[in-house]
């Protein structure tokens, strides 16, 4: 994740902050994995709020190619590489 990704995912949604920094407390101990479906776990949280979900559901499901990424969607959706997909998202509908 880029430093324009992590300032745009802050923005949108201000509570993942502590998560893509070095974390503090106890998400320190977290491995980068267990981090990134915690962002994106917030992430979702912010877009069912937003009333984005949905739209977000179906830019990621264009974006989800079954022969070239692993077979099943639900796999690929709580991939720590899906924060970059949710910055790419942002960028599309204009941002925070």
């Amino acid at each position: 994740m880029t430093d324009d990704d992590r300032k745009l995912l802050t923005e949108y949604c201000p509570s993942v902050e502590f998560l893509i920094g070095d974390g503090y407390g106890i998400y320190r101990r977290l491995s980068h994995k267990e981090r990134a479906i915690l962002i994106l776990y917030a992430l979702k949280e912010k877009m069912v709020e937003s009333g984005d979900w949905e739209k977000f559901m179906l830019y990621a499901a264009e974006s989800f190619n079954a022969d070239k990424e692993m077979k099943n969607f639900t796999d690929w959706i709580i991939n720590p590489d899906r924060c970059e997909t949710v910055a790419d998202w942002l960028r599309g509908i204009g941002g925070a």
